[in-house]
């Protein structure tokens, strides 16, 4: 809590890489307060010049914008050598949180709200790309980092689009320079990832990418390097929505491949053209969706931070708010007196010090005299008879009114962000469970506010079938705002293998491709929550596990059987109509560059003995690639260190399709793999 220009800022809501953003209280006479957000640039940057052209480029941007759907600006000013933009508080969330939420939660947005959701957003965007000057001049508005973060939803179910940070402007005093990139790589356009000149086309692209993502709950451009994000962009063919989520209509998948073209000239040419298509969608859904429909969807993910944030509305509103949690040393330097006090003695500082002495006396010189010798003897009197009758209740008084008394420090408090993996595990604080408002636990994913500066607390994550985590928290500036994401450790399981065979003794069990031991009877502990791949083998016969794979659960014990049999002699020459269904395997035509995988190959081991090489490996369409359980990413991965030899991969698509596939791998060399799948 503090003064900062004329409002108080309450509490910070976010910080970016510019500047932060704080929910302020602009107080005014008669009790008026009003709630805004007040976004300042962050005090290293304040000196900069490029930051601070961009940020005033911002304001001046958006002080131009008025419509529903977008954030409005109230004031643009200068505070504590820093400059500040005051909008309109948007009590909502932005579509990450929501949609991060609405997974965790088992509640995922629905496609038809998705298509509201965007429809709003085009509608907002395509008022700023085609609006003019007070000259009559088109401003050439685009916003250029059109994301998850940049769009909110009320808790009523408006749409708004805010930072317009990076916009491109006619007005703009700061201009790209060509071959610069600016906005969010896993949502720019074809044309933004090349440094090419973009156009209001570019942010339909972005439109396209969220209403993907939203309507099919997955990341359309993801990856751990930002050069691989570019080249998914202007090269990868985009994945139908309907085969990652089976809830896309057709019509709706029409909608979002046409935004998602990598030519401008073959997208929607205008956003307004893109809302009216979704609209048109919408109108043909059975069931109503507007504002209220998203409200209810968001009151249902919400309640709490709903509840939370309508506290401390609540709390900031009263007429005495400042006076009781400001800083004691801010009111003073107003000047200001506490709300239904007294007023004291007034305090002068400077300028105001040296007017208020130099004001003239207001009666003569004698009367002057005659005052000052007559408050003299007074004073003297009463020390004397104080001193002599009470000296040590003297005492108390004349200490007890010069010495000031400081108003309490005010209580700084913080929030952390608590999730897990998996979710659902129960909030312990300091050996206590936490409840929610309506009584039930509180479980992950959840917010923990109120969490006081300088005091260390004791969180256990409980959740049946794993074992007790915990975390240590001392919260202050590194911990305010921080996102914990731990992932729990499952209580073993045990797996019994036993061996129906004569030779039991001489049978060799492996588990995921790992001796452990011989038969009749192999017991293991295993971590549970996996599943585990049981083989076995022994000289001249065939060994088959029944079942071949188990699912192995925490504090239980599952049981398999392995049975033995001799191989039937192989015929010699296969009958013709065997013959005829013998086909010659032909390399891909996507393995233009390396050699190709074979999907048939017998024995596949790595030689630990040599030195490991590289692989880089493309896929139509992309899929995550796993090694064994060691996931290495998604398509195109590059320069993946693995052991020589021969290695085992497994791709799987978005939509759920798998191959599986050996590669070479030579010591100390790269090698390139493409195959579709």
């Amino acid at each position: 809590m503090r003064r900062f220009g004329p409002y108080t800022l309450v509490k910070k809501l976010a910080t970016g890489g510019m500047a932060e953003i704080w929910l302020a209280r602009q107080r005014g006479a008669h009790d008026f307060a009003k709630f805004l957000a007040v976004k300042k640039i962050l005090a290293h940057l304040a000196e900069q010049p490029a930051f601070v052209n961009m940020f005033m480029d911002e304001a001046r941007t958006c002080s131009q914008l008025s419509h529903p759907n977008i954030v409005h600006i109230h004031d643009f000013g200068r505070a504590e050598g820093t400059y500040f933009i005051a909008m309109e508080y948007i009590a909502g969330e932005n579509l990450a949180a929501i949609a991060w939420r609405g997974v965790k939660r088992g509640r995922p947005f629905p496609p038809a709200l998705a298509a509201k959701v965007v429809a709003d957003a085009s509608k907002a965007l395509h008022y700023a790309h085609t609006l003019r000057g007070d000259d009559g001049r088109p401003l050439s508005i685009v916003h250029r980092d059109v994301s998850p973060q940049n769009l909110l939803v009320t808790y009523e179910g408006e749409v708004k689009v805010v930072d317009f940070g990076i916009a491109k402007a006619n007005s703009r005093t700061e201009h790209t320079k060509t071959g610069m990139l600016k906005g969010k790589f896993s949502y720019m356009s074809p044309e933004q990832c090349v440094g090419a000149p973009v156009d209001h086309r570019s942010d339909i692209f972005a439109l396209g990418i969220l209403l993907y993502e939203l309507c099919t709950g997955k990341r359309l451009f993801k990856h751990e390097s930002e050069l691989m994000i570019l080249e998914m962009i202007t090269k990868r063919q985009v994945v139908a929505p309907s085969e990652v989520s089976p809830n896309i209509s057709p019509d709706l998948e029409r909608i979002i491949l046409k935004a998602l073209q990598k030519d401008p000239n073959a997208r929607f040419q205008s956003a307004q053209a893109m809302q009216l298509a979704l609209e048109d969608h919408l109108r043909r859904h059975p069931h109503p969706i507007n504002d209220a429909a998203i409200s209810e969807y968001m009151r249902t993910l919400f309640a709490d931070r709903i509840e939370e944030k309508r506290r401390l509305r609540e709390r900031a509103s009263r007429s005495d708010f400042e006076d009781m949690f400001l800083d004691a040393e801010a009111t003073e330097s107003r000047g200001a007196v506490p709300h239904g006090s007294t007023p004291g003695p007034a305090l002068y500082t400077g300028a105001e010090a040296s007017a208020h002495l130099a004001e003239p006396p207001p009666s003569s010189a004698l009367t002057q005299l005659l005052t000052i010798l007559a408050v003299v003897i007074i004073v003297i009197a009463g020390t004397v008879l104080v001193y002599l009758f009470s000296p040590q209740e003297a005492a108390v008084t004349l200490e007890a009114h010069p010495t000031p008394v400081e108003a309490p420090a005010p209580l700084r408090t913080g929030e952390l962000s608590l999730e897990s993996s998996p979710p659902g595990a129960v909030i312990h604080l300091d050996g206590q469970p936490m409840r929610l408002a309506g009584g039930g636990a509180a479980q992950t994913p959840s917010d923990l506010t109120g969490l006081q500066y300088g005091r260390k607390y004791l969180i256990a994550l409980k959740k049946e079938g794993y074992r007790v985590h915990t975390l240590e928290i001392a919260m202050g500036e590194g911990e305010d705002g921080r996102s914990h994401h731990p992932t729990l450790e499952p209580f073993p399981g045990r797996l019994i293998t036993e061996v129906r065979e004569l030779d039991a003794a001489q049978v060799e069990i492996f588990y995921d491709g790992k001796s452990v031991g011989q038969g009749p009877q192999v017991v293991q502990e295993v971590p549970g929550n996996t599943t585990v791949l049981v083989e076995a083998k022994l000289d001249g016969k065939i060994c088959k596990a029944q079942p071949p794979r188990v699912r192995v659960l925490p504090n239980r014990t599952i049981s398999t059987e392995v049975s033995c049999k001799v191989p039937t002699p192989a015929r010699t020459r296969p009958p013709r109509a065997a013959q005829a269904r013998v086909r010659r395997t032909t390399p891909s035509r996507g393995a233009s560059r390396g050699p190709t995988p074979s999907a048939n190959r017998g024995d596949c081991t790595t030689n630990p003995n040599l030195a490991p090489g590289l692989i880089t490996i493309d896929t139509e369409p992309y899929a995550t690639i796993y090694y064994g359980r060691e996931k290495l990413g998604e398509t195109p991965i590059s320069s993946k260190r693995l052991p020589a030899g021969c290695v085992e991969l497994r791709a799987v698509t978005a939509s759920g399709k798998s191959r599986t596939v050996k590669v070479e791998v030579e010591p100390n060399m790269t090698r390139i793999y493409r195959f579709k799948i």
